[in-house]
């Protein structure tokens, strides 16, 4: 089974409801992430895509202070539905894109 691994939204509970700065710079640490592997195309809905099987997980040392991703992930590049055919399709939400990553940090 598949998580969100962020911790968004900013106002939630767990986030001391915005008082908490750390869940800000987590879209920063994805896009540092993500700008180190290569992605596999998967143009279906997100249930398809997380539904295939990991392999060949990319190994990268994180090289941010937050360190909030840590372990195998996937990252997903996902686009909305067009607004005009959002209740015409199964899920809102297309995936473009995904990468099967395992990331080391220190400390």
């Amino acid at each position: 089974m598949w998580t969100r691994a962020g911790t968004l939204p900013q106002s939630s509970v767990r986030n001391a409801f915005g008082l908490s700065r750390n869940q800000r710079a987590q879209p920063t640490e994805l896009a540092i992430l993500a700008s180190e592997v290569r992605f596999t195309t998967c143009d279906d809905y997100l249930n398809v895509c997380l539904g295939r099987p990991a392999k060949d997980r990319s190994k990268i040392a994180n090289p941010t202070n937050g360190k909030y991703f840590c372990g195998p992930f996937r990252l997903v590049s996902e686009v909305p539905a067009k607004w005009t055919y959002r209740r015409e399709v199964p899920n809102r939400i297309r995936v473009v894109e995904y990468a099967d990553i395992n990331v080391t940090c220190k400390g």
